[in-house]
């Protein structure tokens, strides 16, 4: 395990700590696949943080760009994805034709949020 954190930290991919569903696709099309990590923190208020001034308890979910050199670099904040859910699940596909993937997820209240 420790061989396994040591090559996420050489990578560039870190977090979240706790997450439930990930996947690699190719966000912006550039014909390397990307990570999306789904955050996984469900604590009550944990949403509403953020607006309030509030420092975040759990990890936001996370979107890394492959830079092709055998790392990522974290584009959670330039995305918008820079905030928590409790993903319960996820998946994408083109669903509109085109040419660019569409991110679903499913939070535990059945509200999506969408890339």
């Amino acid at each position: 395990m420790a061989r396994l954190r040591k090559s996420q930290a050489q990578r560039g991919v870190e977090k979240p700590k706790w997450s439930f569903p990930i996947w690699f696709f190719d966000y912006d099309n550039d014909g390397r696949l990307d990570l999306f990590v789904a955050s996984y923190y469900f604590a009550s208020g944990e949403w509403v943080r953020p607006y309030l001034g509030l420092q975040r308890q759990g990890d936001s979910m996370k979107l890394y760009r492959n830079t092709g050199k055998g790392t990522f670099a974290d584009v959670t904040r330039e995305t918008g994805l820079d905030r928590g859910v409790a993903a319960m699940g996820a998946n994408f596909g083109d669903v509109d034709n085109d040419g660019f993937p569409r991110t679903s997820i499913s939070v535990p209240a059945l509200r999506l949020t969408r890339l």
